[in-house]
């Protein structure tokens, strides 16, 4: 049982390494690809279109808090349609949270029954319904004052498998046009994020760079407190705290040398060592290409958001100096992970530099960049 609990640990601590130093790459790839889905399915028109989806998801993708997530969603929301509501699922009941262009305290008192309803349905099956707002629910329509025949949409936000939330959105009042698909995409790519945004917690506390989210009882959470406990896995056995940055593998080093032994010895008394010797030859190549892989991570980062500067510094011949910050942010990040391994005399991070950023060019990094 020991060992079984010691290998769920060393996963885990993985698992919330690579998620760390992959999470500004993933959340680049999940906007990519809400883009890519909005191009068949939302044609752009004078009111919507691909630039005002990208500009709502990086919105949302920004939010660091399940809060502010849905905080996001919301004002995204308003881009393709005149008003938004957002409702909490949770012991068959959806709760009302926040809105946009409807009542938001009259809306936080009501809560609507799955079992009936266009809302009931979402709740149930996970799919989006177009229709009136009275399908929605009678109560909700007449409590807002909504016209029973406004054309709405209710779209469900799945997380982990499960319907967490329901986004009610119509034309409002003003005539603004609906853009049932461009929410739709709005509403999937909230719920990767915050799929992202729980793992990365669960992870965290499990390897102890952060604190365990303890909920108070129901009666006190908050509603979006309510989605990260509805999605949240049942909690495994309690794993033992790990440190933030978790050692790199150790570097077996080669035996001692045999003591002094007479002049003449038998030969397979010289060759004895060679099996941990072995060893550490593969031990040592693991660290190197495990070094290099997280030194092209590094840059790569830095490539992807400063594209306009690595270009200009390119120009200029000053990438380093474009660059300082973010070069040195992540050189010492490097460094504390393998300067200390048998790593450190690869020099990968300084190598992926100069192919990555000055394409292979070193006089593009500038006279003032140490190596």
């Amino acid at each position: 049982m020991a060992v079984r609990e010691e290998i769920d640990t060393l996963i885990q601590r993985a698992l919330g390494d690579v998620f760390e130093a992959h999470l500004p790459a993933l959340r680049a790839e999940i906007a990519r690809r809400v883009t890519e889905q909005l191009a068949p399915a939302a044609p752009v028109s004078n009111h919507t279109g691909i630039p005002e989806i990208a500009t709502a998801v990086q919105a949302i993708q920004s939010a660091t808090t399940q809060t502010d997530v849905l905080v996001a969603l919301l004002n995204g929301a308003t881009r393709f349609a005149g008003r938004a509501a957002l409702f909490v699922v949770r012991s068959g009941n959806a709760i009302g949270w926040q809105a946009r262009g409807l009542d938001e305290q009259v809306l936080k008192a009501l809560h609507l029954s799955t079992d009936q309803g266009t809302i009931g349905r979402v709740a149930r099956e996970a799919v989006t319904v177009m229709g009136c707002a009275r399908d929605f629910d009678p109560g909700f329509v007449a409590a807002m004052g909504i016209p029973a025949e406004q054309e709405s949409a209710a779209l469900p936000l799945v997380v982990k498998d499960r319907v967490a939330a329901v986004m009610y959105a119509d034309a409002g009042t003003n005539g603004a046009a609906m853009n049932p698909a461009a929410l739709e995409l709005l509403v999937r790519s909230t719920a990767m994020w915050l799929e992202v945004l729980t793992t990365r917690k669960a992870s965290a506390a499990t390897s102890g760079s952060a604190t365990p989210h303890m909920p108070g009882p129901a009666e006190t959470m908050t509603p979006a407190e309510k989605i990260v406990e509805a999605v949240s896995p049942t909690p495994n056995p309690p794993m033992p705290v790990m440190s933030v940055e978790p050692p790199p593998p150790p570097v077996v080093e080669p035996p001692p040398p045999p003591p002094p032994a007479p002049v003449v010895q038998p030969a397979s008394a010289a060759v004895a060592p060679a099996p941990p010797m072995v060893e550490s030859s593969a031990q040592k190549d693991e660290i190197h290409n495990k070094a290099k892989r997280f030194a092209k991570l590094l840059v790569d980062e830095i490539k992807l958001y400063n594209q306009e500067k690595v270009a200009q510094g390119r120009q200029n011949k000053n990438l380093y100096e474009a660059l300082r910050d973010d070069i040195d942010k992540s050189r010492a990040t490097y460094d504390k992970r393998y300067s200390t391994t048998a790593a450190a005399t690869g020099d990968y991070f300084n190598k992926e530099l100069i192919r990555v950023l000055a394409d292979n060019d070193p006089s593009l990094l500038g006279s003032n960049y140490p190596g």
